[in-house]
């Protein structure tokens, strides 16, 4: 080509996966390619567009694609996290995670509750910080596909293999590897993964030859292991390998209301900045009422999704007209405004959320153990 050989900038947008693979393929044609994002200048005293440059990386698997933002938002705080007073005994137990260098660990929390936010700070606060984080969805890939991707492989190794990979846990050599949803792995895939870490050497798909590696591994699942050990769909001796270390995360609806409120004020100043806004936007009275009444059940996830949601509609402050019917009306409300009917549907719902677990829904509730019999008998409910 004509242009091969010279500097040349593409200037892409978003669009479906097609045109991933047209910007991908642009860029292999070219050794000097520079791909930017352009954003309208809509909130900006500059009437210039904004050129974001970024990078493409072919993945271990030649399905993927990655594209990457080199100007990467942050917060004002320069960090990605928010730590409540509930979370702190939490981070205290990543400190000193992170205070080892081997030990492995296993985050256990519902989907949306920050369990790859905990296994970045536990990385960056270790020795391992200079080195790799790996992230693996170990739902997302088959077996041959995950294994590939964690151990690397030969060029024709199975199909689909037109290139060799060295694999994420080699990627991550003295850093750390993050398996989410390990609950989802096969019993094949449970005992490869077993040997691996008794063993700390990998064997890439199509070879017999074995590769040293030096890794920290986390590993995170919203299922219960215990439950799916006893009824035999998770290798006991994979659990005790893994379970070295653990941490809980909390879901949102059990935070204390000024946590809660903290927390809708943490992405209402850190999507301020995605969106170059001037000032943030403001929670109108009702609007923050309806939110402190809504459960989340997709925890912090589902609450930045909607701060996301409002900015893109709202310029100065989120009305309650803003805010989805759905969490305005959410189901499982009850018509009836007595307090004791009240009272009822409250501690049912905090008792579903802790699975029928008495002892940790009235330490929730903030009541004695005997008002929590008493509640149970008045309802006509087993208290036993």
């Amino acid at each position: 080509m004509e242009y091969r050989n010279d500097q040349v900038d593409i200037f892409i947008s978003s669009g479906t996966a097609a045109m991933q693979t047209a910007w991908y393929l642009l860029a292999m044609q070219f050794k000097n390619v520079q791909l930017f994002q352009i954003r309208p200048p809509k909130f900006r005293k500059s009437n210039a567009p904004i050129k974001i440059p970024v990078s493409v990386e072919v993945s271990g698997i030649t399905s993927g694609l990655e594209v990457i933002e080199h100007n990467e938002v942050k917060t004002k705080s320069n960090t990605n996290t928010i730590i409540t007073a509930s979370m702190t005994k939490l981070y205290q137990q990543a400190d000193k995670i992170a205070l080892t260098n081997n030990v492995t660990t296993v985050i256990l929390g519902q989907t949306g509750t920050g369990k790859e936010l905990i296994a970045k700070y536990i990385h960056k606060k270790s020795k391992r910080s200079s080195h790799r984080f790996i992230a693996i969805n170990c739902a997302a890939l088959g077996d041959n596909l995950l294994e590939g991707r964690l151990f690397g492989h030969q060029k024709g190794a199975f199909t689909g293999a037109l290139t060799s990979s060295i694999g994420a846990f080699r990627e991550a050599d003295g850093g750390t590897i993050f398996l989410d949803e390990i609950g989802d792995i096969s019993s094949k895939m449970q005992l490869t993964l077993l040997r691996v870490l008794q063993e700390r050497m990998v064997a890439p798909l199509g070879t017999f030859k074995t590769v040293k590696i030096d890794v920290r591994v986390i590993v995170a699942t919203h299922k219960n292991l215990w439950e799916m050990v006893n009824n035999g769909s998770f290798r006991a001796d994979l659990f005790y390998r893994l379970m070295v270390a653990n941490i809980n995360t909390i879901p949102f609806c059990a935070l204390k209301e000024e946590e809660r409120i903290a927390v809708f004020d943490f992405f209402l100043n850190k999507k301020q900045l995605l969106f170059e806004r001037e000032k943030p936007l403001i929670l109108s009275k009702a609007a923050k009422a309806s939110l402190l009444a809504y459960p989340f059940s997709g925890n912090f996830r589902e609450v930045e999704y909607l701060i996301t949601r409002c900015y893109i509609y709202c310029h100065k402050s989120i009305e309650l007209e803003d805010i989805p019917y759905r969490i305005r009306h959410p189901k499982g409300t009850i018509a009836s405004l007595r307090l004791d009917d009240l009272e009822k549907h409250h501690i049912r719902k905090v008792l579903d959320m802790f699975s029928g677990n008495q002892e940790k829904t009235r330490k929730a509730l903030g009541i004695s153990a005997g008002t929590m019999s008493n509640r149970m008998k008045s309802f006509g409910w087993n208290s036993s």
